[in-house]
This record gives C-alpha cells, sequence and structure tokens, in this order.
C-alpha cells in the first residue's frame, strides 16, 4: 500500500485556488504518478479531462467555467452537456465512470445571442443550452438538467416555453416539447427528476415533487407522493443525509403510507422500466391494503 501522500510538493508546485491541467503539472515538476495518488487520496479532483483542482477549493460556476477556458481551444463554445455542467448540472451523474464530456463547436455556429462568457469560457446560455439538450439529449439528462436551472433561477419556464417557438421542426422537438411542459423546480436532485419523469410514463396517478408527509412528530420531503393514496416514495441519498430516518419510514407505515426507497444510482443509470414495474407494484399493494 502506498505511503500518505506528502503534500509538499503539491502546496509549492500547483495552484491552490485555481484549477491546473495534467500538463501544467507535469511541467512544475509534478510527475504523473504523484498526481494519481493525489487524486486516489482525496487531496485533489478531476473537473475535466486532463484538468484538476486541490480539493478544498468550493465547486462553483466561475470554477467550471476557468476549467472549461484551459481546454476549450480558440473560438470554440461548449454547447450541451458540457454547458450544463458549467450551468450547475451534475452531469457526471449519468454515467458510471462520472466524467463530464467537453463538448465544444465552433464559435460561427452559436449566435451572439446564445452564448456567454465567464471566466474565459464560450458556453451557450441557460436557455439554448437548454433547448439543445431538450431536442439532443436522452430525455432524463435533458429534463434534469431544465429542472436544475429553473430551480436555480437560471432559466425562466415561460422563457423555455417560449423558446419552444423558434424550435419549428427540427429533429428532436417532439421530445423537447414533451419534456418542458414537465419541467419543474420543485425536484432537488437530478436522481428525483428522472424519478418523476419515470413516474409519469408508469401506471401511477399523478404525483407532487417534494410532498410533505406527516410523521408521528414531524413534517418529512418524499422526493415523490400522492397523498390521498398515502403512497410515495424517497431516494436512498435522503435517508443517508437524514432527511428521512428509517424511523420515519416506519411511522409513515404506521400512519397509513406505503414509501418506497429507491437507490439513487438505480434510478440514474439502472434499467428505468425494473424500477417502474416495482413502483407499480407497491403501489397496486397500496390500493389492496387500503380496501382491506
Amino acid at each position: 500500500m502506498d505511503a500518505p501522500l506528502d503534500l509538499s510538493p503539491l502546496v509549492s508546485r500547483v495552484p491552490l485556488d485555481r484549477p491546473f491541467t495534467r500538463a501544467a503539472a507535469l511541467a512544475a515538476g509534478l510527475d504523473r504518478r504523484s498526481l494519481e495518488r493525489a487524486l486516489d487520496q482525496g487531496v485533489v479532483r478531476r473537473l475535466l479531462r486532463g484538468v484538476y483542482v486541490v480539493a478544498t477549493v468550493p465547486d462553483d460556476r466561475g470554477l467550471r467555467a476557468h476549467a472549461l477556458a484551459l481546454v476549450q481551444g480558440p473560438g470554440a463554445v461548449a454547447v450541451g452537456r458540457t454547458a450544463a455542467w458549467v450551468h450547475g448540472v451534475e452531469v457526471g451523474e449519468f454515467d458510471a465512470s462520472g466524467r463530464v464530456p467537453v463538448e465544444v463547436v465552433p464559435g460561427h455556429r452559436v449566435p451572439a445571442a446564445d452564448r456567454l462568457e465567464l471566466e474565459g469560457a464560450r458556453v451557450t446560455t441557460p436557455l439554448r443550452t437548454a433547448l439543445d439538450l431538450g431536442r439532443r439529449a436522452p430525455a432524463p439528462l435533458a429534463l434534469a438538467a431544465m429542472d436544475r436551472m429553473l430551480r436555480t433561477g437560471d432559466l425562466g419556464h415561460v422563457a423555455l416555453l417560449a423558446g419552444l417557438a423558434g424550435a419549428g421542426s427540427t429533429p428532436g422537438v417532439v421530445q423537447l416539447r414533451r419534456l418542458a411542459v414537465q419541467v419543474d423546480d420543485r425536484a432537488a436532485s437530478a436522481a428525483e427528476s428522472v424519478l418523476r419523469l419515470g413516474w409519469h410514463e408508469a401506471r401511477l396517478p399523478t404525483a407532487v415533487p417534494g410532498l410533505p408527509a406527516a410523521t408521528w412528530t414531524r413534517l418529512v420531503r418524499l422526493a415523490l407522493g400522492v397523498a390521498d393514496r398515502q403512497f410515495g416514495a424517497v431516494l436512498a441519498s435522503q435517508v443517508a443525509r437524514g432527511e428521512v430516518t428509517p424511523e420515519d419510514l416506519e411511522d409513515l407505515h404506521g400512519r397509513g403510507w406505503r414509501v418506497v426507497v429507491l437507490p439513487d444510482g438505480r434510478v440514474l443509470r439502472g434499467e428505468p422500466e425494473l424500477w417502474r414495474r416495482h413502483l407499480e407494484r407497491e403501489f397496486h399493494q397500496q390500493l389492496l391494503d387500503q380496501v382491506g
């Protein structure tokens, strides 16, 4: 087993407050093996392919844009998943590797009104990013991105719906229109967005995102819930964070609720038909229990 990494070379050779490239680290004398060990030990984290930052640097839009500027290339504009990542969408959650792709196009392909510059990086605006993803990305990722940008205030739902008028009959516009009417800022995570999309496609009644449900002692937030049927779902991450405890789930069961706990990874990257069928079975069982 490797000994704990001596941080002194890192402190003296790489920036502590901004992203740096692998090439810059190598040029400063930090060899590849040491950089990989720093990654493994959580001293640094990877932002994009070949771009890193010291782990203590807070993650925000400026940091992501700065990282993109290091690898973007002259005149290029980041689009799709890369632009969404800069705007705060965790696109890496949809890939088992957790990697963020670098998707760029020549600047002349993006009208000036549809792009912006941030920390030296050029990206499509939130609205243009949402419209592009709605047409071209897998539906779960597209909806999660639109939900996220709506929640942060980067995207307005009225503006999004108005943007459909300019989409015409371009490829993917049918999916875009279907998703645009489902966008909801009550989704607290990408997994909640994907859960809602799958729920809508299952044989289930319409659910309320973020529905509060009363235990014997407090209100807890369900990822999705149907109050009149006392049926809902939460994500395993909510339980892990203590937002919904095992005791809460027991109390809800005692009050007539049936709450399904789904692993985030299964929702984001698993076979959606499997967990949709699981929800349908649980809901039908709840109906049977209610009629006695």
